[in-house]
């Protein structure tokens, strides 16, 4: 019997937002998980095909004055088949996992212009867009702020400007896509305040909006084309495969 095996390759950018000063929130701690949904396709021309989607875990393994230690495990929910990554975050370090520093998101104003540095590619300006935001999996309204990038390729970030919380992500070629959504946190965050921070909720735009397939996408379509899903998370310049049989 003939197996044929489709390997979907989905590949993820490190990214790395560059300030002066920076700080991990402060909820983030050893034994902290996150969890995500995501979806990623290749397209030729108008057609999606060889898709895959994807559970992901992502849990603080150790913190040690500001020194972060974090596993990602990645598992396509038919095969079971699953790949395990690591990576480190030191005390300057705004970007985490599936953080970003929430002293910095509070004080960035929409129309604000913030450097980002992708491995491969160099510094790429993102622009900041503060408002509602509603999460497509919970459908739940969070007072967010999004660092977008349009280009050749498509770049979107989506936080929670209380926690720092990544809620979306995105990374969008014209021959590939792949997204990321929030499920769960294994910590209540409802209650979490930044330390000696007060913060309003944002009045500007709303960036929330519904996809072309007719389901919340959390932001406004990145093209008129049907969106595949949502997955696009960051590692160390790894490349992820799914073997489907």
């Amino acid at each position: 019997m003939k197996i044929k095996n489709k390997i979907v390759g989905l590949c993820f950018v490190l990214i790395l937002l560059l300030h002066e000063t920076t700080a991990h929130p402060g909820w983030v701690r050893a034994g902290v998980t996150a969890y995500y949904q995501g979806i990623g396709a290749f397209k030729k021309g108008e057609e999606y095909n060889s898709g895959a989607t994807m559970d992901i875990t992502e849990r603080v393994d150790s913190y040690n004055n500001g020194n972060i230690a974090v596993t990602s495990i990645f598992r396509e929910p038919t095969s079971g088949y699953t790949i395990t990554n690591t990576s480190s975050y030191g005390p300057n370090d705004a970007l985490g996992a599936f953080w970003y520093d929430d002293k910095v998101l509070q004080s960035m104003k929409t129309g604000d212009k913030v450097n980002v540095f992708i491995k491969g590619v160099g510094n790429i300006p993102f622009t900041v867009t503060k408002g509602p935001y509603q999460d497509r999996i919970n459908g739940k309204t969070w007072d967010a702020v999004m660092l977008e990038m349009k280009d050749k390729a498509e770049f979107r970030l989506v936080y929670d400007e209380k926690t720092g919380l990544l809620l979306h992500q995105a990374e969008v070629y014209p021959s590939q896509e792949t997204y990321i959504d929030i499920k769960s946190t294994s910590v209540d965050l409802s209650t979490y305040q930044t330390p000696g921070v007060s913060i309003t909720p944002p009045v500007n735009s709303d960036i929330s909006g519904q996809d072309n397939t007719g389901g919340t996408n959390g932001t406004a379509s990145l093209n008129p084309n049907n969106l595949c899903g949502s997955l696009f998370f960051m590692l160390t310049g790894a490349t992820l495969a799914f073997i489907r049989r």
